[in-house]
């Protein structure tokens, strides 16, 4: 989530996106091509822009409250949106699974996953014109320890 946050102002990062580069990894699919990176850009924008970002702006704005109402009034409103916010990343989250054809689920070696899972990683930042500063492949480096223990050299920090 920093990492999207992070990058916010330059382009949208989209945490489902990485999200599906660490999943397809995880099945021993290997990473994703610059096509497959595009296919799911392409598919999940109009959803994204249209339903996940409105949310998402919405959640921020209640979290830090709207003049002339506080944060405390608009608890109940921000736990609605929260949870909408999350069925809506839920549903991308469904729309990127059917984008690739993934062979019964068959356990990918933790280095080579995580090898994977960076490289499509990558790819996906190329494509958003985006160099990855440290801290971005620093919470990259994270999230691979956590989906693939074993998978790095105890380093937890991406650098492609």
């Amino acid at each position: 989530m920093r990492l999207q946050d992070r990058n916010a102002a330059r382009t949208d990062v989209d945490v489902n996106i990485l999200l599906f580069c660490v999943w397809v990894a995880s099945t021993g699919y290997g990473e994703l091509n610059a096509g497959e990176i595009l296919g799911a850009i392409s598919a999940t924008k109009p959803w994204h822009d249209a339903v996940v970002l409105p949310l998402r702006t919405t959640r921020r704005s209640l979290t830090e409250g709207v003049d002339p109402v506080s944060p405390a009034l608009g608890t109940r409103l921000l736990a609605a949106v929260g949870k909408a916010e999350l069925e809506a990343e839920k549903v991308e989250q469904l729309m990127l699974a059917h984008l690739v054809d993934i062979p019964e689920h068959r356990e990918a070696a933790p280095k080579a996953a995580a090898d994977a899972a960076t490289s499509s990683y990558s790819r996906y930042f190329l494509r958003l014109e985006i160099t990855p500063t440290e801290a971005d492949n620093r919470d990259m480096g994270h999230l691979l320890a956590v989906a693939f223990p074993g998978g790095g050299d105890g380093n937890e920090s991406i650098e492609k």
